[in-house]
């Protein structure tokens, strides 16, 4: 019971929502966020400034023993005085709201600004402000949804300004007003009406877009010509609505390169997710060519810049450029990709992404030996890596004919996906069904297995098998007489 209570004592102090706001700052924020409590303008309790001394020592994780209710209350009060200890946290977690918030507006403070010269009549600058930025928005290349909601703010204060000033007849604000809030309210309305006809073809979801066809009837009957996002969006939605038609994905790939530069980094990579998709879903139903549309597609996002992000390649987008680079059998793209780009993995994310696709290269280009020795460098920490590398590793194996490593190597593998806790329950079937394959064609090569017959049938009655088309490709090498697998 002594335990337990312990136990709780900690874990209570753990998950409190202070602890779970303060891991998201960085250490400068951290730093920011004590400057701006130790100022008497908003916060005059000392305690809660002490308190923040106490937690910034186990800063970011926040995760030590010591930082029990019951230590932190002796640390700040000399007592424990839990009571007393959790109105000082929610002081503090208030206070760590509020400078969220500020980071926020700090972000983007122009309206806020406007805002305040007029609730204060300073009419001057609120008109030298107001010009400035609807002229900083004019010359902008980027016409997304939040440049229209912008524009459409700063016409509601300019026309709030005139009505306050009895300008009612001089006013030219309105018109404008109107025309950027229905340019707001459109490319939202398609945005996010793509995303949910998207999932909808993804996933087993329904949804209900109400008003979607009375929208897209008008935009047909009245198009925006000179608003890319509502271009551009109303081709993904026709594209999405009609895949067996390849004219609409030519066409939405020039509209998305011709008028990438009005949309936002983040909505950059998006468009391009959605070209990837119909790829994708075009490979895998067999139209082989949009291979190398993707990679045409990954090459374009490269040379635009789309796929970095803060300087950063994620370590996924990273792998399946690869992926594709090697299945359309781009081998010197790819070793120059891996030595240019590789710096722009996160670092903790590095050597396990650059060790394993290097090894892939090798694997694709025959130099199994290689490969060999680049995979057995570098303990792999990540899961995906993990059993990857594990598989790639009897791949080359099998392929040297190297068969006695192979079945050692089978052996391991299972016992590594029975014990690890971080393999879910669909990789663990996905792999294991893998390696009980890769075992037979292994003991038929040996033989061991006096008909191929087992293999075909064990390869033909498994749904979920890991590299299922290099197992199919090493069974036809077996030139089995009557075997069914193409």
């Amino acid at each position: 019971m002594i335990f337990n209570a312990l136990n709780n004592n900690f874990i209570g102090m753990y998950s409190s929502k202070l602890i779970h706001i303060l891991r998201t700052f960085s250490s400068k924020e951290l730093k920011d966020f004590e400057l701006y409590i130790r100022s008497p303008l908003f916060n005059r309790n000392k305690s809660v400034l002490n308190l923040l001394s106490i937690l910034k020592k186990h800063h970011p994780e926040l995760t030590d023993n010591s930082l029990s209710y019951e230590n932190t209350a002796h640390k700040l009060f000399g007592s424990a005085d839990i009571r007393k200890l959790r109105y000082v946290m929610t002081d503090l977690t208030k206070l760590a709201e509020q400078f969220m918030a500020l980071l926020i507006h700090l972000k983007a403070p122009e309206k806020n600004r406007l805002q305040a010269y007029q609730e204060r009549s300073l009419d001057k600058f609120f008109q030298q402000e107001l010009k400035k930025q609807e002229e900083l928005l004019t010359v902008s290349p980027i016409r997304d949804d939040s440049h229209y909601q912008f524009m459409q703010e700063l016409n509601e204060l300019s026309f709030k300004f005139t009505l306050e000033h009895d300008n009612r007849n001089i006013d030219t604000t309105l018109q404008s007003l109107v025309d950027h809030l229905d340019l707001y309210y459109l490319t939202r309305k398609l945005k996010y009406s793509a995303e949910i006809i998207n999932r909808m073809n993804i996933l087993n979801v329904q949804y209900d877009i109400k008003l979607l066809e009375n929208l897209l009837e008008f935009l047909h009957e009245h198009p925006f010509d000179d608003a890319p996002q509502i271009l551009v969006y109303q081709q993904i939605l026709k594209t999405l609505q009609q895949p067996e038609k390849r004219s609409n994905y030519e066409h939405l790939k020039v509209l998305i390169t011709t008028h990438l530069t009005a949309f936002n980094r983040d909505d950059q990579y998006d468009l391009f997710g959605y070209l990837q998709n119909y790829c994708i879903k075009q490979i895998n139903s067999g139209n082989i060519d949009y291979l190398n549309e993707l990679f045409d597609n990954y090459n374009t996002m490269i040379e635009r810049e789309v796929v970095i992000k803060n300087g950063t390649i994620a370590q996924f987008d990273f792998k399946n450029m690869v992926t594709v680079a090697l299945r359309v059998e781009q081998y010197e793209w790819t070793a120059k990709f891996i030595d240019n780009y590789q710096h722009h993995l996160p670092e903790e994310q590095r050597i396990n992404a650059v060790t394993y696709n290097k090894a892939r290269l090798y694997f694709y280009r025959q130099q199994y030996r290689n490969c060999l020795k680049e995979l057995l460098t570098v303990e792999f920490t990540d899961i995906f890596y993990s059993l990857d590398s594990r598989a790639l590793l009897l791949k080359s194996y099998y392929e040297l004919e190297d068969f006695e490593s192979a079945l050692s190597l089978i052996n391991a593998f299972k016992i590594y996906l029975k014990r690890d806790k971080k393999v879910s329950g669909y990789q663990k079937d996905t792999y294991l069904n893998f390696l009980k394959i890769v075992n037979q064609l292994t003991r038929y090569k040996l033989g061991y297995l006096k008909s191929g017959l087992p293999v075909e049938k064990m390869i033909k009655n498994t749904k979920q098998v890991a590299d299922l088309t290099w197992i199919n490709q090493k069974f036809r090498e077996l030139n089995l007489p009557d075997a069914q697998i193409e």
